[in-house]
């Protein structure tokens, strides 16, 4: 786990290197960003600082909580992201706010604060610091999201092109595991649009009319991206319903197959039955090529069967 500690000091950030105790955070820092592999640790490193007693288990399982939740005068904020090595995954990340101090809290080794975005802050620029991060980490999550979309994208089209071209390469799993990944993906990004929301929306009192316009285009930035996921969500669906009928027809042409020798074999069992019965006096019994002749009618029936299903289209 890193924890890195920041303090904003003649309208820029500046970075401190050495250790601060989170009983001297409020007094001496404005920004704690903790990066994090597991939640648990984080969970485990509060606990032994005595911090949010009450929101451990919303810092550790941010996926049992809502998108923003109150504790001990705090407001933590729980925000999915895509996972590094899985995008169709979530990740989470928590941002905590008190009165003049924010926490995150961001998986390992993800660089969503570049060194040279935090050079950039201005006062002039943004009303306040807590714009300035929300600014950063929505235009970054932004970015990501849109490389995703081309990732989830160009996956959905390669099972598109093998279900034109060569469907029995194909396998139901395959097409509900593509479904799946692409609803989950899609379900990340809404709840992205919505965190954010309330995010920008808890400084939304302290900002100007053109800076509250300014936020708000940037939050519905993901608005068109969750859009184009619904999109792609319905075009997977129908890539699954498409996928079904194939089977479908391959059932039906099977079935079809069974039908007609079926069909065939009826009026020969008939035949067969009518002279298996044990009578004295049956005629052609005694024929000398009897055996033969029967042998030609029923191959006779049969090919005059199979002739006409085949007029019929039953082959088809």
């Amino acid at each position: 786990m890193k924890v890195k500690y920041y303090q904003v000091k003649n309208s820029s950030i500046v970075q401190i290197d050495q250790e601060i105790k989170p009983g001297e955070w409020i007094e001496k820092l404005t920004w704690v960003d903790i990066q994090a592999e597991t939640r648990k640790e984080v969970a485990e490193y509060f606990d032994e600082a005595s911090l949010y007693k009450d929101g451990h288990d919303c810092i550790e399982h941010p996926e049992n909580y809502s998108f923003s939740n109150n504790f001990e005068k705090v407001i933590i904020l729980n925000i999915p992201v895509s996972n590094k090595e899985n995008i169709y995954n979530a990740d989470y990340i928590s941002v905590i706010l008190e009165d003049k101090l924010i926490i995150t809290i961001i998986p390992q080794e993800t660089d969503l604060f570049p060194q040279k975005m935090l050079s950039s802050y201005s006062e002039k620029k943004f009303p306040s610091f807590r714009n300035f991060l929300a600014y950063i980490l929505m235009g970054n999550i932004l970015t990501q999201n849109n490389v995703n979309m081309g990732v989830a994208r160009n996956h959905v089209e390669t099972i598109e092109l093998s279900l034109i071209n060569n469907p029995n390469s194909l396998s139901s799993k395959e097409l509900m595991s593509c479904e799946q990944d692409i609803s989950q993906l899609s379900d990340i990004i809404e709840d992205q649009y919505v965190g954010f929301g309330i995010l920008v929306s808890i400084d939304m009192p302290n900002l100007n009319g053109e800076d509250v316009e300014q936020t708000a285009k940037l939050v519905k930035g993901f608005k068109p991206m969750d859009k184009s996921m619904q999109r792609l969500e319905k075009k997977t669906e129908s890539l699954r319903l498409q996928y079904a009928l194939i089977q479908q027809e391959k059932s039906t042409r099977k079935i079809n197959v069974l039908t007609i020798v079926q069909a065939v074999f009826v009026p020969l069992t008939f035949l067969a039955g009518i002279y298996g019965m044990n009578f004295i006096n049956m005629p052609g019994l005694k024929l000398e090529y009897g055996y033969l002749f029967a042998w030609v009618v029923f191959i006779g029936i049969a090919i005059a069967l199979m002739t006409y299903f085949y007029k019929k289209g039953w082959f088809d």
